[in-house]
């Protein structure tokens, strides 16, 4: 109380006079009230001083008292437009709003009950210069200077809602509304926001209550996925005032098929107290839309009119009407999906459950106590998007608004025929894989930095130049190219030799002519060419262009000239195809080598020797015979018994599809086994043949003599020693006793 006499008397609310001649004074009273929170908890108590307005006489000491309130429709726009545009809504509340409103008729108050009428003053009563609460003019005056303020600040009052101020700047709003003392203010200009805060904070008395959460008695909830909206408390209040807390939830609110009658021994209900029912069930139906029908025929006995009219006291239709010109069109709906009959007749339970409407004890379950998803950080989800398939990353537009399309800005994506595949097959690859491209050309944004187009199942390569152009557009790094399998290779357009940030590349069935203006890639790390069509002299060149290219796949069966490698930072290298016409010119630093020969032709020791001379580093080497077709030309005795110079670095060998009944493949897994002192795991994995098959069978002597060859040879790091597909021939368990020893 002492708070509220120090704020009127700061406010200059009024001033003591004597009573005129033929003036009543209007009384005045204290008011406690206990305010509270949105969750029901008590917030504060509160005093206030209010006159007894039901004492004024129209035309003496008030004329108007009207002034208008915020539509809910309004409110609902509103926060629609904050939803969809992630508009922020901040709520303010200005402290004894009443008290601002400057009066311009005659009022005099007695005054205050519980306080003496300081000693220097002799006068007794109070000349209102302010309003207070209580008084009927109060809403009004306080609107009128509030109006004054925002129009002077620069905001336009809207004419089809007074409650609402806008503010258009520089292609920016801002929308503020009012209901009495709370408004909140919402739109796309931060600056102006703080500003019009300032403004107010200035000429009124203004509280900061942060984001919107509670306001007309309406909870708001907000998460990624939207603004929910709920009226909990105000529920929990109408059932406690009607003494229903404890009744069990129904179903539907209006039973399927029930009319009301009135039975002949009906004891009369309170006419008002239903009435006061009604309408705060009506309030109840903004949140609530499956009770419209139930209070449209709750009503109607109020009205004793069975017509619904478009406006009554308390519900307001508004028509639109579609202008010329326009086309609208309007999707089929089933019957059983009517939302329509929610609002127009009594439903059953599984119609309610269709359309989310559940039982209070089921609802509650509903309600989402945290949006985790919503909540992740960018980078997480982004981490999560590329460790999915591109189909299931587009897919995820539809857990909340701030994941949607957030795998248009993926810098790593994988384009195959997952993406449109069906069980029944009922879309043709080619054309699937073209809506794909279509879409992804238009949404995508940003840069991408890895691209994988695996689409070997496509009958016919499609047109994929726009896409290598778009990808040398965007900065891309790691490209994977597996067209179609054809005759007719794809041939790469002259953009692909444009993309200048590449760093890994892998091309299979591709036909490389580049422009003779282009000599390599500065920046390429990795290079993987599967069957590709380039010419030897072309592919050389390629090559020695990339002074950073550390990593090699060349998997070419149909190179008939020599291909001279120089790489001196090549550190991995993987061959498939004909040995004979490899050279390895400059490769310092190369240490792991796998070689799968389709022809390997052996003629003189000089043969076997070039094919490691040139890799002194050397420290695994994996050789694969798998795929040899051509027959080894050329007797055992030319494979040396030992290289001329020994391979110091070999720590791990590799040997696959060899037969150690073969006096050819014994001599020439002993003669790498030799030369490699430093080894430190041998791995041989034999091809198991009929003796009718073998070459040359080992003869006895060239078994006894394998002992005897490793005599000067002690394997100190040897740790592991394998072997596959043991048949138990001679030169096989030769070689295990020697290892062994």
């Amino acid at each position: 109380m002492d708070e509220e006499m120090k704020s009127l008397k700061k406010n200059d609310t009024w001033e003591l006079v004597d009573c005129p001649p033929g003036k009543k004074t209007v009384g005045c009273r204290w008011v406690y009230t206990v305010k509270y929170k949105a969750n029901g908890m008590i917030e504060r108590f509160k005093a206030r001083l209010v006159a007894k307005g039901y004492t004024q006489t129209y035309g003496i000491d008030y004329i108007e008292t009207f002034a208008p309130v915020a539509k809910i429709n309004t409110v609902r726009v509103l926060l629609s437009l904050a939803a969809n545009f992630d508009w922020p809504l901040q709520q303010f509340d200005v402290k004894k709003s009443f008290l601002h409103g400057e009066l311009s008729e005659e009022v005099y108050m007695d005054y205050p009950p519980g306080y003496e009428i300081p000693r220097l003053h002799d006068y007794r009563i109070c000349r209102l210069k302010k309003s207070l609460y209580g008084l009927k003019q109060s809403p009004r005056v306080w609107f009128g200077k509030f109006t004054k303020s925002m129009k002077a600040f620069g905001y336009t009052q809207s004419n089809t809602d007074h409650t609402l101020f806008l503010k258009r700047q520089q292609g920016k709003i801002i929308a503020l509304i009012v209901y009495v003392d709370d408004m909140v203010v919402t739109g796309t200009d931060p600056e102006e926001r703080k500003a019009l805060q300032s403004y107010l904070s200035k000429e009124f008395k203004l509280k900061d209550l942060g984001p919107l959460k509670f306001f007309l008695e309406i909870e708001v909830s907000r998460s990624s996925k939207g603004i929910f909206l709920s009226q909990k408390k105000y529920t929990l209040n109408l059932l406690k005032e009607t003494g229903m807390t404890a009744c069990q939830p129904a179903d539907t609110p209006f039973e399927e098929g029930l009319k009301l009658i009135v039975e002949p021994n009906q004891i009369p209900v309170d006419k008002g107290r239903y009435q006061r029912l009604v309408g705060r069930l009506m309030y109840l139906a903004h949140t609530r839309p499956d009770l419209a029908y139930s209070l449209s025929v709750a009503a109607r006995d109020i009205a004793h009119n069975p017509v619904q009219h478009d406006r009554t006291k308390h519900v307001e239709v508004d028509r639109f009407f579609i202008k010329d010109g326009k086309i609208l069109e309007l999707p089929k709906i089933r019957l059983e999906d009517q939302l329509a009959d929610l609002l127009t007749k009594a439903v059953s339970n599984s119609c309610c459950q269709s359309f989310n409407i559940m039982p209070q004890n089921e609802k509650k379950q509903l309600v989402p106590l945290s949006d985790v998803l919503s909540n992740l950080p960018d980078s997480v989800i982004d981490d999560i998007l590329m460790s999915l398939p591109l189909r299931d990353a587009v897919r995820t537009s539809i857990l909340s608004k701030k994941w949607r399309y957030n795998w248009c800005r993926l810098p790593q994506l994988k384009l195959d025929q997952t993406l449109w595949e069906t069980a029944e097959d009922l879309i043709s690859p080619t054309i699937g894989f073209t809506n794909i491209l279509c879409h992804f050309l238009t949404l995508h944004t940003g840069p991408i930095t890895k691209f994988i187009l695996d689409i070997p199942d496509i009958e016919t390569c499609p047109n994929i130049d726009h896409l290598i152009y778009f990808l040398s557009r965007n900065g891309i790094q790691h490209l994977v190219l597996k067209p179609p399998f054809s005759s007719k290779p794809y041939k790469l357009p002259s953009s692909f030799f444009t993309c200048s940030q590449l760093r890994h590349l892998f091309l299979r069935e591709c036909l490389i002519r580049p422009p003779p203006v282009f000599k390599g890639f500065d920046r390429l790390i990795s290079l993987e060419l599967i069957e590709v069509k380039i010419s030897s002299a072309l592919l050389g060149s390629l090559i020695s262009h990339c002074p950073l290219l550390e990593h090699l796949v060349l998997q070419h069966d149909a190179i008939t000239d020599h291909i001279e490698i120089s790489a001196p930072k090549l550190r991995s290298f993987i061959f498939t195809g004909s040995i004979k016409f490899l050279h390895l010119k400059n490769a310092p630093l190369l240490s792991k080598v796998s070689y799968e020969p389709t022809e390997f032709r052996v003629k003189a020791e000089h043969d076997v020797c070039k094919i490691f001379e040139s890799i002194p580093a050397l420290e695994n080497l994996c050789w694969i015979n798998d795929c040899v077709q051509d027959v080894r030309v050329g007797p055992a005795e030319v494979i040396p018994t030992r290289l001329p110079y020994a391979l110091h670095c070999l720590k791990r060998l590799y040997i696959s599809g060899i037969t150690l009944g073969e006096f050819f493949d014994v001599s020439f897994a002993l003669c790498l086994i030799r030369s490699s002192p430093n080894l430190e795991e041998i791995e041989i994995e034999m091809y198991v043949v009929s003796d009718e098959d073998y070459f040359v069978h080992v003869p006895r002597e060239a078994v006894d003599e394998i002992h005897a060859s490793f005599s000067d040879m002690t394997f100190n790091h040897l740790r592991t020693i394998k072997l596959s597909n043991v048949a138990g021939a001679g030169a096989e368990m030769q070689l295990i006793k020697v290892l062994l020893a």
